[in-house]
């Protein structure tokens, strides 16, 4: 009896230790694409403030391609496409960038959390600190 309870203890500390920062997927390219809007955000310890989108049938998004664009896609309150705006993006670990036309410095954000429906990504911006919270479409 004791020695399945300590096999049992060794592969639990197995498991546990293997785990992902990510809380489900690894932070990959591939695993990054595809379309997101967002759904809410959090500021330094401030509540959780949900994103409200014009468009009561059709959310704002951002299409993470893999030849490295990122197009951002907005509805207008008649839910027709009012924006569009085309980025490119880099992934360096947990490191994913957003690079404008050259002339400001990228936006930088670290994904703390990535599952196949669902990703946050924090950027800190001199004390402040802000949380994204996305939801694949």
């Amino acid at each position: 009896m004791k020695k399945r309870f300590l096999i049992f203890a060794a592969l639990t500390i197995f498991l546990v230790g293997c785990s992902s920062d990510s809380d489900g997927n690894s932070i990959t390219e591939a695993n990054v694409l595809g379309k997101w809007y967002l759904s809410g955000i959090k500021i330094n310890s401030e509540p959780f403030t949900a994103q409200t989108h014009d468009c009561s049938t059709s959310k704002d998004f951002n299409e993470i391609f893999s030849n490295h664009h990122i197009v951002y896609t907005g509805y207008g309150t008649d839910c027709a496409v009012d924006d569009t705006e085309d980025n490119t993006w880099s992934l360096e670990g947990k490191v994913f960038s957003i690079i404008y036309d050259g002339s400001t410095p990228p936006d930088v954000y670290e994904i703390i959390k990535l599952t196949d429906t669902e990703m946050r990504m924090k950027q800190t911006d001199g004390a402040d600190s802000y949380v994204y919270y996305l939801n694949r479409i």
